[in-house]
């Protein structure tokens, strides 16, 4: 996984904001017989409170199969590392909900 993103924190209250991209390829063939690897790619946008905990939204595409993603996300920041995780309830609670949909009704 590519992330690429842009931060702008307060030194002094440490609160800010987050925007990026991310992509993604599966080292792998996701359906036997069937040409391409599961793909992914989409844009973050999160607030960032104490300098280093990010909340925020997801969107974005999956392929193979195909739908679209909306989810939030929770990660901590440490200098140029970013760990977390859409649609979960980690690192920081409450419950993070994502869903991969394919529009319509």
């Amino acid at each position: 996984m590519t992330i690429a993103t842009r931060t702008v924190v307060n030194e002094s209250s440490g609160d800010g904001w987050l925007t990026g991209t991310w992509r993604s390829v599966g080292t792998s063939q996701m359906q036997p017989g069937r040409p391409g690897r599961p793909r992914s790619h989409g844009n973050l946008h999160a607030v960032i409170d104490n300098g280093n905990h990010a909340d925020g939204l997801v969107t974005g595409e999956v392929r193979a199969p195909y739908g679209r993603l909306l989810g939030n996300w929770s990660a901590t920041i440490v200098g140029n590392t970013i760990a977390g995780a859409i649609g979960a309830n980690s690192p920081v609670a409450p419950d993070n909900s994502a869903l991969i949909y394919l529009g319509g009704c």
